[in-house]
């Protein structure tokens, strides 16, 4: 029995890996898209093409985490842990979710960028793209023993406070200014939505950490 629990262990741990892996995908794909949309101030062609790219990974993530909670609902591991990875999951997934809805927003919306809030955007993009490569590695530290998920989480808490900043620096730039107010409403809520992926990659990072503590106790 102790063979067998070890091995579909084994299963989880090789599944979050896979799973990290369709984050980062994710990730990179969302970071080009923006970038892309940030050179041109809305949706080009290229934007378009890279959006889908996010939503084919995103949907690939999703795909990996009914596995692992298919593999989770076998009793995989010890019901304490299993449920505390399920919330991690749940967590977690916000993140990609995220990154589809900003790009289909911008699309839809067809949401023109200021080039006077380019600075400022790319800013907010890098603190929210850091705060989640530290995510990634934080679920990767998942099963460990260690104290490298306090680090990650105090990184990426640090980035989520810069990000706040940002955010409350833009959206004061926006109604400041005499541009439609219609437009004012929309890159509003795209700032927010872009603030909202740091503060997802806190809550993943406070999972991890608890659970690798409840692990060392």
């Amino acid at each position: 029995m102790l063979h067998f629990l070890f091995k579909k262990q084994k299963r989880v741990e090789k599944l979050i890996e896979e799973y990290v892996c369709s984050l980062e995908t994710a990730q990179e794909m969302f970071l080009q898209s923006m970038e892309d949309y940030l050179k041109t101030g809305r949706c080009s062609p290229t934007f378009e093409v890279l959006a889908a790219e996010t939503h084919k990974a995103e949907s690939r993530s999703d795909d990996i985490q009914e596995k692992i909670v298919n593999l989770l609902f076998e009793k995989a591991l010890v019901p304490d842990l299993r449920g505390d990875l399920l919330n991690l999951l749940e967590t977690t997934d916000e993140i990609p979710d995220q990154f589809d809805r900003i790009l289909a927003g911008i699309s839809n919306q067809k949401i023109v960028l200021p080039k006077s809030l380019e600075p400022d955007y790319r800013e907010l993009l890098r603190l929210s793209m850091e705060a989640c490569s530290f995510t990634t590695e934080s679920v990767r530290s998942t099963l460990d023993r260690g104290d490298r998920a306090a680090r990650l989480l105090s990184k990426t808490d640090q980035l989520e406070s810069q990000g706040d900043a940002v955010e409350k620096r833009i959206i004061i730039r926006i109604f400041e200014s005499d541009w439609d107010p219609l437009q004012k409403i929309l890159l509003r809520d795209l700032t927010q939505r872009m603030g909202d992926i740091a503060d997802s990659a806190v809550q993943a990072c406070r999972q991890v950490n608890l659970i690798v503590t409840k692990r060392r106790v």
